[in-house]
């Protein structure tokens, strides 16, 4: 894997890291900090970014332990009488470096303390609501304690609940913090794991160039630091950007190290996701036969852990679903591929995402279209135009209508598909689509002939194809 830098072309596969709604700051350490004693400038209840799902979290190697060493709190006081072992952010115009970091020595890990994070990460993973309170305050503990090791897995952790809360600037604080300590402790795991977070970050405020850095600094960090599980994350992003980047040989080199990796460690959800961005790659690559292979590697995993893959996990599933049908179809696998649209339109129907609805919905009905069930078709791309319509996709809800007037014509019913062509040519000229309104007239011109053959499989080429769920999956928190 080169370390080259690319021209960049945007966001060609979508992807499920949404934009920051703040000014990206810098990744050296240079960020606004709440002054001691004061609370945070952005707390939870008035976030209001959504919190990105299917995800793991880094998992942090142990820095040395220590006792404390004084230094103002970050964000909020600790508790009465206490000092912090992590010096806080520098001031906007110092950034961190591992100088400003006291390395202490090491000291006894207190069983009792990691039973009871243990406990809490059980109980309230990282990206669920209130979490940054909860994490903030363990860490105090930790702080009380002299526990460094456990110290600095809760500041990862809390950067993740930060991020997961939508406030990438105090989820940056607490990341350069860790870089730093890790550096003046010659923790490789540490400085790999915070950086390919501060990698995640800039990837979602677009930041493509910084993120390629992070994750090739995070990348070199950590394979020194001989952890697989932080490491197969790296890895993943990594893959993840490149494909962003449309350098999909080498996202697909990323995704099936980070797979091989978890599947040595025999983490068969973590293999699950990672088949996934590789069939979504390949899809990318037009290998809609390797791409089917992964997602129906992918699908057979999570059918078999139901659990691991709950709530929000079935929408991975519906995107798997979603794209298997594509090479279902592809290869002439009609009702498999009307199957599988049917699932994915289900588990996005419950889980209330209008967007993948109108996807799978529309699927479905180029399946049934291409069997010759013009019935079927009509209503599955009326369901998919309304919730394209209702996501506010205005140009897939214009594709639909116009398929749906596709299926009216091979139907035999020639003056209703006409009406339909209107309301569809009406549409695209909203949405400013020429090659929408080129297409609507060349089935205005043929319909008084749709009654012959060659006319009928001419009428059946127009329509527009199967749609792709070109996502990948972050690896942030775990599942």
């Amino acid at each position: 894997m080169s370390g080259r830098k690319k021209k960049r072309s945007g966001r060609p596969f979508g992807g499920n890291l949404p934009p920051a709604s703040r000014a990206p700051a810098s990744d050296s350490g240079s960020a606004a900090v709440a002054e001691p004693g004061q609370p945070d400038s952005n707390p939870p209840s008035a976030r209001t970014d959504p919190p990105v799902v299917q995800a793991e979290a880094p998992v942090a190697a142990a820095p040395v332990e220590a006792p404390v060493v004084a230094a103002a709190p970050a964000e909020t006081p600790p508790l009465p009488g206490t000092t912090w072992v992590f010096a806080p952010p520098a001031p906007v115009h110092a950034p961190v470096t591992a100088k400003s970091v006291v390395v202490p020595p090491a000291e006894s890990l207190s069983p009792k303390l990691a039973e009871d994070y243990a406990a809490l990460q059980s109980r309230l993973p990282v990206d669920a609501p209130g979490a940054v309170e909860e994490y903030r305050f363990f860490r105090e503990k930790a702080n009380l304690a002299k526990n460094a090791r456990l110290l600095a897995q809760c500041t990862i952790d809390l950067g993740a609940a930060y991020d997961a809360a939508g406030d990438a600037a105090n989820a940056r604080i607490e990341f350069q913090r860790v870089v730093a300590y890790g550096a003046a402790a010659g923790e490789a795991a540490l400085v790999g794991t915070a950086k390919d977070w501060l990698g995640l970050l800039a990837q979602s405020e677009e930041r493509y160039e910084d993120a390629l850095r992070l994750h090739l600094e995070a990348l070199g960090a950590l394979r020194k630091s001989g952890k697989p599980q932080p490491l197969s994350r790296c890895l993943n992003n990594l893959g993840m950007l490149r494909a962003r980047e449309e350098d999909l040989r080498d996202a697909i080199e990323c995704f099936r190290e980070a797979r091989d990796l978890r599947a040595a460690a025999g983490d068969r959800s973590g293999v699950a996701r990672l088949e996934a961005n590789l069939g979504v790659a390949c899809l990318g690559l037009d290998r809609d036969a390797d791409a089917a292979t992964h997602f129906r590697s992918a699908l057979a995993i999570m059918d078999g852990m139901r659990d691991d893959f709950a709530g929000a996990g079935q929408e991975l599933v519906a995107a798997v679903c979603t794209n298997l049908a594509v090479c279902a179809e592809a290869s002439g696998r009609l009702e498999e591929a009307g199957a599988l649209s049917a699932r994915a339109a289900a588990i996005y129907s419950d889980r209330g995402n209008s967007r993948g609805l109108a996807d799978a919905r529309h699927n479905g009905g180029y399946a049934a279209l291409r069997v010759g069930d013009n019935d079927g078709a009509v209503r599955e791309f009326n369901l998919s135009a309304e919730a394209g319509a209702s996501a506010g996709e205005r140009a897939l809800a214009a594709q639909s209508i116009f398929n749906i007037a596709v299926a009216q014509a091979r139907g035999g019913n020639a003056d209703q598909a006409r009406k339909t062509c209107q309301a569809a040519r009406a549409e695209f000229a909203h949405t400013a689509d020429p090659d929408g309104g080129r297409r609507t007239q060349e089935l205005l011109d043929v319909l008084p002939n749709a009654n012959q053959s060659d006319v009928l499989e001419k009428i059946l080429g127009m329509a527009y194809p199967m749609r792709k769920r070109r996502t990948f999956q972050a690896a942030r928190f775990s599942a």
